[in-house]
């Protein structure tokens, strides 16, 4: 006995070895390491005179390095129950303890009170799920837990290799209830259930095939894969009970339903000389031959045995079933059989495919059937070569490889196929993505299979060169809700008919399309029908009249419709900026599209076409925006802002007191300009204003003051911005008396900006910039009444402004052409006012302090020349530029304070807030005044 075993020992390992072809310890050589007591299929406990084969762990077993590379990528089967119903589970086992969740005693013939006395159950258990102990390697899932049953009594031979025509080596005769052993079960949420008794373990005599069938299928029953053991009978067919689907009365469970087959211990190529055939299309094989720790066996001291059999090959299909279980939690039991069974190794003619985990972790490679992507996204890495696929949501199934079998998408499932596809089903409020062609594969003479958008949705968008549907036909549903996404550039040729209905949604243009005026959108043997409505990915500029023939569907992209699309649509229409550029941008491609442009070089091209392009709504509306130059067209308030600066400084030293000499105040202006449709502008001012007056007379003055000043305004939310310097010379004159004054000035000023802008053509952008100078001449008048009320010096006033502004022509630096460029422009503007100040004066001990408040209003009632005129550099076509322009009132608000410090020396601090239509700003002004 001891000869025969170790040579059974030696070959189990040598095979195994061969099989996986590297990595694993104890590969290599028949002797080597590895202490132990190990023991027969018998149970004689032998003790080997060299030291014996390291034991192989039992999920190498499992064809090649598939189940290595499964653990290795943490598929273990985690949250699984398998449910065994054979001689019990000995939850004392160190490969199992912990792992037992449940378990009931079937069988009423328990000799000793212990789970299982003969270990069949307990071994098989181990090989589906148990733990590494010792140099035993651990179950297919090691992670997954067991439910037990005992359905076979304490006589059962712990191996299947008996004689089956022998009536004494039977076990005792039991008539176990299948129907309460599958509830029990049940109960224990076994999600894989793997039947352990065979037709030589049954009473004949209580044997029902109608009992059986009520077992397995109905109910909950229906969420259970089932694995079954074809028989050690060395039988021509699986064993009755294995081929309980095919037996009448009709069983509906045979997609669910898993038959498996031993093969040959030392050959695993083949079936093992005991093991029933198995041929039917619910059959595959596993290794029969198993080595586990022994009944007895303590973690300090383990003991090993083989273990012979059918049941044992189908223990190892129910741990890989839990494993793709743990790994796609989503999948039912007929997905679970079918990707076990399409990633079998092929073994032949007469042989069962051979399990193989690691592959089956990639998905099916063929049958199909139902895949639950509900709440999830699940990835298939495998070739899907043929059968069909139905996939539930609403979730994501990715197929990474290539496929072509068929497809369908449902209950809201959104399918991405990244190498192609075969046939295509797209359902209600579904949605099917292919990168690739579609392969309608062989047909019927005269009966093309179908590419089918059943109101849900078919996206070609990925498909740059253009999408060939092959040996089949195009068909939308009739109802307008199944939509059609592609990109303008990228045709779709069908073999056979189109039928068409619902939408055609243009997502985009391939990368570089040049504008073409037959530009084939679906080319086809026939075209039926036509889409109801034709939509544009937001910022889509193109007039899209889709034209229609016997064979053909193309559209005219040469007409770019900007204006036309930012109108109508909502998000880009809000912005008048975006609507302001739209009408520049539409003379602009009319231009280039009549070869008018200036200079249409290549980058002039490809920033149109990016432009064109533009992915969203989002996109389209901040590239409009970017080129409607809106930033130059509130320099012009900018630069009346400083002047009124000016204004103010000069009314407000007028005022202070009736003394002449040297002065100097600081202007500070925070201004915010806002309008509806258009980007806000955020500018601030500072400088100094040095003046010097002369007494004419006894009431008379006259003087001149100079002033220089920095600014940056910048466009909110935006890159850009301008930077400017100014300087203002000025005189000014008038007459101060006891009961009123006036004064006038006459300014003369010129200003430098340097503006920096960021253009935007959909995913693209380019920087642009140029210089925004210009010279000024303004005029301002104030004539004011001094009265008194109580303590407080009461001075009602008027003013009136003139103020010219010459703005330099310019022309932004830039490649794409898309840059703006003006020539030089002049604008006007005439404004009146009225208000009020009131003050007192009190005397301190270190001088004499002044308070008074100031509430002015202002209209302006000639305006001529504000607007701005402007062509794209690379274009001769001029347009306006719009932008937050002149506000035509305003209101300030200010409170100005002066200590006198002696007769000659005075110190002033002014804060002015204004509140104008189109801007806010306040200034702040200080001041200190030396006469000499």
């Amino acid at each position: 006995m001891s000869a025969s075993y170790g040579v059974r020992r030696r070959e189990l390992a040598l095979a195994i070895c061969v099989g996986l072809a590297a990595g694993l310890s104890g590969c290599g050589g028949g002797g080597g390491g590895g202490g132990g007591t190990r023991s027969s299929s018998s149970g004689t406990t032998v003790q080997p005179t060299t030291p014996p084969a390291a034991v192989v762990p039992s999920n190498a077993q499992l064809s090649g390095t598939g189940a290595v590379a499964a653990h290795s990528a943490g598929a273990t089967g985690k949250g699984v129950v398998i449910g065994i119903a054979d001689t019990g589970v000995d939850g004392a086992n160190p490969s199992l303890s912990g792992k037992v969740a449940a378990f009931t005693d079937g069988s009423a013939q328990v000799l000793d009170g212990t789970q299982d006395v003969v270990g069949r159950g307990t071994a098989m258990a181990a090989i589906a799920a148990g733990r590494t102990v010792g140099q035993f390697g651990g179950g297919v899932a090691p992670d997954a837990t067991i439910a037990s049953v005992r359905i076979l009594p304490d006589t059962t031979p712990k191996d299947e290799t008996y004689p089956t025509n022998n009536a004494a080596a039977r076990p005792t005769p039991i008539a176990p209830s299948a129907f309460a052993t599958a509830n029990d079960l049940l109960a224990a949420h076994a999600r894989i259930i793997v039947w352990g008794a065979t037709d030589a373990m049954i009473d004949p005599q209580a044997y029902s095939f109608q009992a059986y069938q009520n077992a397995f299928q109905g109910g909950a029953r229906d969420s259970v894969l089932f694995v079954m053991g074809a028989g050690s009978n060395a039988m021509s067919t699986p064993s009755s009970l294995a081929n309980l689907p095919t037996t009448p009365p009709g069983a509906t469970f045979q997609d669910r339903w898993l038959v498996v087959a031993a093969l040959d211990g030392p050959n695993n190529d083949k079936l093992a000389p005991y093991a029933n055939q198995c041929i039917d299309y619910y059959c595959i094989s596993a290794p029969g031959h198993v080595q586990t720790l022994a009944k007895g066996s303590t973690a300090a001291a383990p003991v090993y045995e083989d273990h012979v059999g059918t049941s044992y090959a189908a223990a190892q299909v129910a741990g890989a079933a839990a494993v793709l279980s743990a790994v796609y939690p989503t999948l039912g039991p007929t997905a679970l059989r079918n990707i076990l069974l399409s990633t079998a190794d092929n073994l032949g003619q007469g042989v069962p495919g051979r399990l193989n985990v690691g592959r089956a972790l990639g998905g099916p490679m063929h049958l199909g059937g139902d895949v639950s992507v509900a709440g999830t996204q699940v990835t298939f890495t495998n070739d899907f070569l043929d059968g069909g696929l139905v996939a539930k949501g609403p979730g994501t199934l990715t197929m990474a490889g290539k496929s072509t079998g068929s497809m369908t998408a449902q209950s809201g499932a959104h399918v991405e196929l990244m190498q192609g596809s075969g046939p295509l089903y797209v359902q209600e409020a579904s949605s099917i993505t292919v990168h690739g062609d579609v392969d309608g594969g062989p047909h019927a003479p005269g009966a093309l299979n179908q590419v089918v958008g059943v109101s849900g949705r078919l996206d070609l968008t990925p498909n740059t060169a253009g999408t060939h549907i092959r040996n089949g036909n195009l068909v939308f549903d009739l109802r307008d809700v199944s939509t059609l996404e592609t990109l303008i550039g990228a045709p779709i040729t069908v073999d056979g008919s189109a039928t068409l209905h619902g939408t055609i949604s243009f997502k985009g243009a391939v990368p570089g399309y040049v504008n073409t005026s037959h530009q084939t959108v679906i080319s086809a043997a026939s075209v039926t029908g036509a889409f109801a409505a034709t939509k544009l990915a937001g910022g889509m500029f193109l007039d899209t009249s889709l034209q229609y023939s016997a064979n053909e569907v193309w559209i005219d992209t040469t007409r770019l419709s900007v204006q036309a699309v930012a109108a109508g649509t909502p998000h880009i229409a809000q912005s008048a900026a975006a609507l302001n550029a739209a009408g520049r941008i539409d003379a602009a491609m009319d231009s280039l599209a009549a070869s008018g442009a200036v200079s249409p070089n290549v980058g002039t091209l490809l920033a149109a076409g990016s432009l064109q392009q533009a992915a969203d709504e989002g996109a389209a509306r901040r590239s409009l925006a970017s080129l409607s130059g809106q930033l130059y067209a509130a320099g012009t308030a900018v630069t009346l802002a400083n002047i009124d600066a000016g204004n103010q400084a000069l009314a407000r030293h007028i005022t202070d007191d009736n003394r002449v000499g040297a002065w100097v105040t600081a202007l500070g202006t925070q201004d915010t300009m806002a309008r509806s449709g258009f980007d806000g502008v955020s500018a601030q001012m500072s400088g100094n204003m040095v003046g010097h007056d002369l007494a004419l007379g006894n009431q008379g003055f006259a003087g001149v003051a100079f002033a220089r000043m920095v600014g940056n305004a910048r466009l909110a939310g935006n890159f850009d911005n301008q930077r400017s310097r100014s300087s203002e010379s000025m005189l000014y004159g008038g007459i101060r008396s006891s009961g009123w004054y006036g004064v006038g000035r006459v300014a003369l000023g010129n200003f430098r900006g340097d503006v920096r802008r960021l253009l935007r053509f959909g995913d693209t952008a380019s920087f642009a910039g140029g210089d925004a100078d210009g010279h000024y001449l303004a005029g301002y008048g104030e004539l004011g009444l001094r009265t008194h009320a109580g303590a407080f010096d009461v001075t009602p006033f008027v003013s009136m402004q003139y103020a010219r502004i010459h703005r330099d022509g310019f022309q932004e630096a830039e490649a794409t052409g898309f840059g703006l460029a003006t020539r030089g422009q002049g604008m006007s503007r005439w404004q009146g006012g009225l208000g009020m100040r009131a003050g007192s004066t009190w005397g301190l001990m270190g001088g004499t302090l002044h308070l008074d408040g100031t509430l002015a209003w202002q209209q302006a009632f000639a305006t001529r020349g504000d607007g701005l005129s402007a062509r794209y550099a690379a274009f001769s076509t001029w347009a306006p530029v719009e932008g937050i322009g002149l506000s035509q009132r305003a209101a300030t608000l200010g409170v100005n304070a002066a200590l006198e410090m002696g007769m000659r020396t005075q110190l002033a601090l002014g804060v002015d807030q204004r509140f104008a239509s189109r801007d806010r700003s306040r200034s702040v002004m200080g001041s200190f005044r030396v006469v000499w």
